[in-house]
């Protein structure tokens, strides 16, 4: 019986101390978070970011011939 006993505490500490593969999961829950946070930073400034980027093609097209086809648009 003690043997039996001893088997299961030595298979149980076994399985608390297994570590394997908890990195990688732990880097994908990083990188996971970072995206999230991402998108919604770039969901909530859109507009700023969309005149931002209007305003620099604007300022480049204006600085270009008039013979270049016109580079900006606005979606």
């Amino acid at each position: 019986m003690l043997n039996l006993y001893a088997r299961v505490a030595v298979y149980v500490a076994a399985l608390r101390h297994r570590d394997r593969g908890a990195t990688a999961v732990e880097y994908a829950l990083i990188i996971a978070g970072v995206a999230a946070v991402l998108a919604v930073v770039v969901f909530a400034l859109q507009d700023v970011l969309r005149d931002m980027f209007q305003e620099t093609c604007t300022d480049i097209a204006a600085d270009t011939p008039a013979t270049a086809p016109p580079a900006c648009t606005t979606p």
